[in-house]
């Protein structure tokens, strides 16, 4: 009888025993996970964020194929910013000829976006005479962080259409294109 309570005694203790180192295991992994986590997430072999950010014509299915030269439109675009924290952004719109060669600034800008934001930019331009055949260019600046890069670095995004300049004057004659 004696033999089976020091029995039930000792597989009482072991319980206690695993139940405790139990206790304290799982303490010690909530305490030291966010110590871990960082861990991981300085040696990059975690799931990092992706930051991104999206640049787009507002309305693209309303671009113009033809423009007058030198009359005022409006180049619409909007930036959506997922750089998990809030950034600046530089935009300058230049119209370039399509033969090459000539260019010009038609606007530029800044404004910052915060996290998940986006933002819509509107620019009324005179679209010069560069040629029969033009291209509208918009291009953002911004720092961002790189996929893969830890710190960051000067990012440049760019989009563009193309138009015919209606009333584009080449030695005497109009000259026009469809698009």
């Amino acid at each position: 009888m004696q033999e089976a309570s020091i029995n039930r005694f000792r597989t009482n203790y072991l319980h206690l025993l695993v139940a405790c180192l139990l206790v304290g295991l799982v303490g010690a992994a909530v305490l030291s996970r966010s110590a871990l986590a960082k861990q991981l997430q300085n040696w990059q072999v975690s799931p990092q964020p992706e930051r991104f950010t999206e640049l787009y014509f507002t309305n693209y299915q309303q671009l113009p194929s033809m423009v007058d030269a030198g009359a005022a439109q409006s180049v619409q675009f909007t930036v959506r910013s997922f750089e998990h924290q809030a950034t600046v952004y530089h935009y300058v719109i230049v119209a370039k000829s399509a033969a090459g060669g000539d260019a010009q600034q038609l606007a530029a800008g800044t404004f910052t976006i915060a996290q998940g934001n986006s933002q819509k930019v509107g620019q009324s331009v005179a679209v010069p005479a560069l040629g029969a055949r033009v291209v509208v260019w918009v291009t953002l600046s911004y720092s961002g962080i790189a996929f893969g890069a830890g710190k960051p670095t000067a990012q440049t995004q760019s989009i563009h259409y193309s138009a015919a300049v209606a009333n584009f004057s080449a030695g005497g004659q109009k000259h026009y294109e469809s698009p």
